[in-house]
């Protein structure tokens, strides 16, 4: 069976049957062979089958066929339906062998076999992002779904890095290739950014698919195109005609091409052999570059048929049915099928073993060729660079690979430019984001300031490509809009026009929300905007309280605790220090052993306590003497009697500085709080207006935060977004705002922006979410890696903060300040606890002090004593810290009868 549309081949397929068949019969001394061809129209289904029934009224035995799988697929339907055996010296389809097409036998391994080869040589070389290029019929079908398949597979065995994402593109099958309609899936493949394509189709539409790619712009460097078998076996097939003296060649842009082809051993001698024999045997009708791997199989699939015939032919009966592609079944033709599968044969291009699956179950080989060095002969163009066989894998054996554009260095198989784009980019005036300078519906690019067309531009700079801006009809974001009739919903504004392919990416403050995120994707963030209320102020408040307000609840009760220890600490260093008064006159009272120590009056008494009594006061050391110096000190108040002993100084001390940080972060906070409070905003947080009936508050009508309030999973923020007021437009809303008692919760930078013209109205609170905002782009765009690898440098970089500063951080500018009203900014307890660490710190050294006197008393009285240990005196001197002595209390009731 010969394709007679296969015009270069088609001689060479019938000159080498003869020689295989003569060959045969010049050695056997028994029976001899015969072999009818039978021409037909490859591209007509008729054509092929009328053939295929021609061939079964001829008495023949087995057919052989190296056609192409498609019209393999035709023959055997119509021959497994007699039991007559076809041998497919070169078919590849995987999906040949199917239950029905028992009287198959594949020569040739399956697309299987090279979709793992192209696999590894993907892998090799870091290619990952790549396209398929096939025709639309059952072989490439075929061949790009079994592909696909082992890239999942392969997908799904390796880490996140190495994860394939194949592309894939079927243009029609016409009959003729010169009809060929590529415009579209060229124009994809363009925007698709893709550097590696894989082109599996039939032979004879390889040339005019590199043609186009080449006029597209898709073959010259950094890009990598490989070619499967069915083209590299058929090299005559890529051959042009020159113009001028109508002489084929191989096109320039051809260099640098990657191919699989089938391996032959040229060196085997086996194959040497042949090739000899058949070039002299036909000498004049073959010549040595005439012997491909097609041709060497179609030989051995000869050799194969008539070597599992010769010693059976004789056992074979019955003949087929005389009618053509009659019902009647050749009852010999399940023997022929038995002998077939029970040959074990080896020939020039390689062993094989036709097992019951009807494959060649012996190891595949593959060549890795690299077109070089393009000319008009066909040895000149494809060379080889590395082999794959099923036991050890894929081996490149060159280090000097060319590929397209003269390059040697591995492409990346990656783009890094946006070169030869002109993207449509979706923006609405929007300022500061986006601000339209000209009139309406303006395209130029000068007709746009602000972030985001700097950042657009900035882009276009770094990546190479031109670009336009593109408004929505209904100068809207986007939302999606859901009606009875359309209960899936149908989204607006830039969103819509993205869907819809009007435009390539929205470049705007773009919120990031998990519905957008269904339909779109998003690049990187560029800021963290959120949602906040806004309100203007009364001009005269109801808080009567307002001096505790620079003071969070906690800070106060802090500032309490913090008062009354130190009043503890200081009374109990007084009583315990040997260096102050009460110290003092306790120890010499209970050492004193005259009886006129008893009497004050007597000025002849010189004992101990007559001493002490000299400088020190018996009413100085208590709580409450304790509380009125620290307090006094906690409002800018003397106090006295102050303590004596360097303890109790250290802690007074500790005390002044702690109250100097408190009272001066009061004040300086009173100061803001008096300016906040004549606002009259008796808010502190947006939550707050669910529990009041004063104010009222509202949303844009169909913008994103109404659906971010309302499909919130906190129960506050649904309600604020269920309950209140819908405004038409942001103007109308910040008109209501100043109308008073009104609040417009919105986008917290565009608030922040359009804040910078009123010193009447203020943030209320924190804001009520977070949200990154971002450029859309089509989901799975090409484009996302590129966009995002450069905005996430520009944020290195620090280009938007200086963008926002630029254009949109006006707020700074008010004379009145920028602080918002609320409970943020009371200086809470956790704010102020460095201070508080302070107070600690002198704490514990007072306590070290008090260590360090008592100890040094100690020391000093047993010097005098020598009768007591150490821990006994020191035991003695706390004891007499908390012990009234009969002596003091005496001493304050006589006091008090002499005055």
């Amino acid at each position: 069976m010969l394709n007679e549309k296969d015009e270069d081949s088609l001689p060479i397929f019938k000159h080498i049957i003869k020689h295989a068949i003569n060959k045969v019969n010049s050695n056997s001394t028994g029976i001899k062979f015969n072999y009818e061809f039978e021409e037909y129209d490859g591209s007509s289904l008729f054509e092929v089958v009328n053939a295929s029934c021609n061939l079964l009224t001829k008495d023949v035995v087995v057919v052989i066929s190296p056609d192409i799988s498609n019209n393999i697929a035709t023959q055997a339907d119509v021959f497994n339906s007699v039991k007559m055996p076809l041998i497919a010296s070169a078919a590849t389809d995987s999906y040949l062998q199917t239950a029905g097409r028992n009287q198959l036998y594949v020569m040739a391994p399956s697309d299987l076999t090279q979709a793992q080869v192209i696999v590894d040589l993907l892998t090799k070389f870091g290619w990952t992002k790549i396209s398929l290029i096939s025709s639309d019929s059952n072989y490439g079908i075929h061949s790009a779904t079994t592909l696909q398949k082992l890239l999942i597979q392969k997908t799904a065995d390796v880490t996140a890095q190495e994860e394939f994402d194949a592309s894939v593109y079927f243009f029609e099958a016409f009959s003729d290739p010169a009809d060929l309609y590529l415009e579209d899936i060229l124009k994809n493949m363009v925007d698709s950014l893709d550097r590696v394509f894989v082109l599996h189709c039939e032979d004879y539409y390889a040339r005019f698919v590199l043609q186009e790619a080449y006029n597209a712009g898709l073959l010259n460097e950094d890009f990598v195109w490989i070619v499967t078998e069915s083209i590299v076996s058929s090299p005559k097939s890529l051959r042009v005609t020159t113009d001028m003296i109508r002489r084929l060649h191989f096109p320039i842009y051809y260099e640098g091409l990657i191919g699989i082809s089938l391996y032959v051993d040229t060196v085997n001698p086996t194959y040497r052999d042949f090739k000899r024999d058949a070039v002299s045997s036909l000498a004049g009708e073959i010549k040595g570059s005439d012997i491909t791997p097609q041709v060497v199989m179609l030989y051995d699939a000869a050799m194969l048929a008539t070597e599992a015939l010769q010693d059976n032919i004789n056992e074979l009966t019955g003949t087929v049915a005389d009618a053509r592609c009659g019902n009647n079944k050749w009852a010999a033709g399940e023997d022929i099928a038995r002998y077939l599968t029970t040959t074990n044969y080896t020939g020039p291009s390689g062993s094989y073993n036709l097992d019951r699956n009807h494959a060649n179950k012996h190891e595949s080989q593959y060549r890795i060729v690299n077109f070089i060095d393009p000319g008009t002969g066909l040895d000149s163009g494809f060379s080889g660079i590395g082999t794959w066989t099923t036991a050890q894998g894929l081996k490149i054996t060159s280090g000097d690979i060319q590929f397209l554009g003269g390059v040697k260095k591995s492409p990346t198989g990656i783009a890094d430019t946006l070169e030869g784009q002109h993207l449509k980019v979706g923006t609405i005036h929007s300022p500061p984001f986006a601000i339209n300078t000209n009139v309406e519906g303006c395209k130029e690019v000068q007709c746009w300031e602000g972030i985001c067309p700097k950042i657009v531009k900035r882009l276009a700079k770094d990546l190479n490509f031109t670009y336009e801006f593109v408004e929505p009809e209904d100068k809207k974001y986007g939302l999606l809009n859901k009606t009875e009739s359309n209960p899936e919903g149908e989204w607006d504004g830039l969103v819509g026009d993205l869907l819809k392919n009007r435009i390539d990416i929205i470049a705007i403050d773009l919120s990031v929300s998990s519905q957008r995120r269904s339909y779109i994707d998003f690049t990187f963030s560029y800021l963290d905007s959120g949602i906040s209320l806004i309100m203007k102020g009364e001009s005269k408040t109801d808080n009567r309280f307002f001096f505790f307000s620079p003071f969070a609840f906690s800070t106060w009760f802090a500032i309490f605790i913090a008062f009354a220890l130190i009043s503890v600490f200081q009374t109990i260093l007084g009583k315990l220090s040997p260096c102050d008064q009460h110290g003092i006159i306790a120890f010499a009272n209970e050492t004193c052993c005259c009886k006129s120590c008893e009497d004050p009056t007597d000025d002849s008494a010189k004992c101990l306590v007559t001493e002490a009594q000299k400088e020190t006061d018996f009413d100085t050391i208590s709580l409450a003497n304790a509380v009125w110096v620290i307090g006094g000190s906690l409002l800018g108040q003397g106090g006295e009697p102050l303590p004596r002993s360097p303890s109790g100084r250290m802690i007074v001390l500790t005390w002044w500085f702690f109250v100097l940080l408190i009272t001066n972060m009061y004040g300086a906070n009173l100061t803001a709080f008096m300016t906040l409070d004549n606002l009259g905003v008796p808010l502190s947080k947006p939550s707050e207006l669910l529990t009041q009936t004063v104010y009222k508050w509202g949303v844009r009508h169909e913008s994103i935060t109404a659906v971010l309030l309302e499909n919130n999973i906190d129960t506050n923020y649904q309600k604020l977004g269920s309950q209140s007021e819908f405004v038409s437009n942001f103007d109308s809303g910040l008109e209501m705002v100043d109308d008073g008692r009104f609040g417009l919760i919105d986008d917290t930078l565009i608030l922040e922006y359009y804040l910078s013209d009123s010193c009447e109205v203020f943030f209320v609170g924190e804001k009520l979410l977070t949200i990154p905002v971002a450029f859309g782009l089509p989901i799975n765009s090409p484009y996302a890696r590129l966009f995002n690898q450069q905005l996430l440098k520009y944020r290195e970089e620090g280009l938007f903060h200086d963008l926002w500063n630029e254009h949109g951080k006006r707020i700074e500018e008010r004379k009145c300040g920028k602080d918002s009203v609320g409970s943020d900014k009371m200086l809470s307890f956790q704010t102020l606890i460095g201070i508080f660490y302070v107070l600690i710190i002198g704490v514990l050294v007072s306590v070290t002090l008090l260590i360090l006197e008592l100890t040094v008393a100690t020391i000093r009285d047993n010097s005098h004593d020598g009768k007591s240990t150490f821990l006994e005196t020191l035991k003695r001197r706390v004891k007499l810290a908390f012990v009234a002595t009969s002596f003091q209390k005496k001493m304050k009731v006589k006091k008090r009868q002499a005055a």
